[in-house]
């Protein structure tokens, strides 16, 4: 890969950098975000623990050494399923996983 082009997080199309603006809109699936953006970060951290056949099956478990990381998962799973769960394990650590989107939504 160029640096003249990237790869999109949410469909995998590479895609052109149009101009030195770090803004960038996939030619295929139309997103649109920039590294900064909330979108970009949570698609990250979503990827990382999300079901691979079906983004709206539980995803797995994820256990965090800090809080902040755990709620940096934590709100990334509520953005796709619409719910997530955070448990402070007995040594200190954190347990983040979400139910699925279809629990979250109540299908």
């Amino acid at each position: 890969m160029t640096t003249n082009e990237w790869t999109c997080e949410v469909c995998g199309t590479r895609n052109d950098v149009d101009s030195e603006d770090v803004t960038s809109k996939c030619k295929a699936c139309e997103t649109c975000w920039t590294q900064d953006d909330v979108w970009y970060q949570n698609v990250k951290l979503f990827r990382a623990v999300e079901n691979k056949e079906n983004w709206k099956l539980p995803t797995r478990p994820i256990v965090c050494n800090t809080e902040e990381e755990a709620k940096d998962y934590f709100e990334a799973i509520i953005f796709f399923q619409g719910g997530a769960e955070l448990n402070k394990t007995p040594n200190g650590r954190y347990l983040v996983t979400g139910k699925g989107y279809y629990h979250y939504v109540g299908a």
